[in-house]
């Protein structure tokens, strides 16, 4: 499930309210980790990218002023979204190696395997070690 809500500093709570939340959305496939950025190519607007197991899948979310009581909709919009070949396990983004234009997203596999993709599938590469421990965003700050 995935749920997107309005932040409001006015109204801290540990729960998520329901007049905060924007959008609900029951996906196919489990969530594993959630990314908000630039991720098309020809548009300046942000963009989810949502990791699942064996798929990495990038939305677009747009909203509907509204003209009756109910407020504003939003709705989720797949833009592209790429078939991994094994397990995912996290993901991160940025402009590695000084690439222009949106981010690379990183995707590493539960058997070590990183791939860059953007709207395009880019490359794979098999990194020989046993166990990478954390996230992989600390180990292309190092």
């Amino acid at each position: 499930m995935l749920r997107i809500f309005s932040p409001n500093a006015n109204k801290l709570s540990d729960e998520g309210s329901a007049d905060a939340q924007l959008l609900e959305v029951q996906l196919q496939n489990a969530i594993i980790q959630v990314e908000v950025g630039k991720f098309v190519s020809c548009s300046e607007l942000l963009h989810l990218a949502v990791l699942h197991p064996r798929k990495l899948s990038v939305y677009s979310v747009s909203g509907t002023a509204g003209n009756v009581e109910h407020g504003d909709q939003y709705q989720l919009k797949l833009v592209y979204e790429h078939n991994l070949q094994r397990t995912a396990c996290n993901m991160t983004y940025g402009t590695f190696g000084g690439v222009t234009g949106s981010p690379l997203i990183c995707l590493v596999s539960i058997y070590v395997l990183v791939s860059t993709v953007c709207k395009v599938y880019r490359f794979s590469l098999y990194v020989k070690l046993e166990f990478i421990c954390g996230h992989i965003h600390d180990y292309f700050t190092r």
